[in-house]
């Protein structure tokens, strides 16, 4: 009998561990990305995210759908970070799946965001209503990170968002760790924060592909031995 096929949204972070073999690290030192002075950003960007901030909290007097936080709070956020131009791609519903060992089962969904750079995941962005709790659509991005998860060296983000909290993840190898969690309903706009993180994760990835493509460095005719 074959295993069932089971959709991602209905995993839990406790199914994840067990499953998959991920451990929790608490150490502040296994995710310093996140760890980045919002305060820092340039005068264009600061009206932009208040504007998004004011934005967002107008519409949340009525019920906010999952595509409106997707469009008021995303969209500012991926475009200033600098992911809606080379040499990122951003794409929506991507579909994944996974295939857990320990009892067969496979795991389908779809990314809410997606953005990567020559098929290297950078971050994998889950967006929930703006009345969820951010742990539903934790275990979610574990999961997804999980199935892109075949180059164990490097490591993969994600974002998890209701459009009021923000919290980031990091997953390397079989070790994941969390963020702290950002919020729009205190009084200081704490998207700074949330732009600043995802400028350094951008930056993170350039980076490391610029260093991979310099490690192996071409042989030019002049450097060529002679004949012996």
């Amino acid at each position: 009998m074959a295993a069932p096929t089971l959709q991602i949204q209905n995993i839990s972070l406790l199914d994840i561990e067990r499953k998959f073999g991920l451990h929790w690290i608490q150490d502040p030192s296994f995710f310093p990305e996140w760890q980045v002075e919002g305060s820092n950003l340039d005068e264009f960007a600061r009206p932009e995210i208040d504007r998004a901030k004011q934005d967002f909290l107008y519409l949340t007097q009525m019920p906010v759908a999952e595509d409106r936080v997707k469009m008021v709070i995303l969209s500012p956020l991926l475009s200033l970070a600098g992911f809606f131009r080379a040499p990122f791609q951003t794409t929506s519903e991507y579909p994944v799946e996974l295939q857990s060992e320990e009892d067969g089962i496979r795991y389908r969904g779809r990314i809410d965001v997606l953005v990567l750079q020559d098929q290297l995941w950078l971050l994998v962005i889950e967006s929930k209503r703006s009345t969820y709790s951010l742990q539903q659509g934790v275990a979610q991005a574990l999961a997804y990170m999980m199935s892109a998860h075949s180059d164990r060296e490097h490591p993969k983000f994600a974002m998890v968002t209701n459009g009021f909290n923000f919290q980031f993840l990091k997953l390397l190898g079989s070790d994941y760790g969390f963020s702290d969690e950002f919020s729009l309903k205190r009084s200081r706009n704490e998207l700074y924060d949330v732009l600043g993180i995802l400028r350094t994760l951008g930056g993170i990835l350039i980076a490391s592909e610029e260093a991979q493509s310099n490690r192996i460095q071409p042989i030019k005719p002049a450097e060529l031995p002679g004949p012996i």
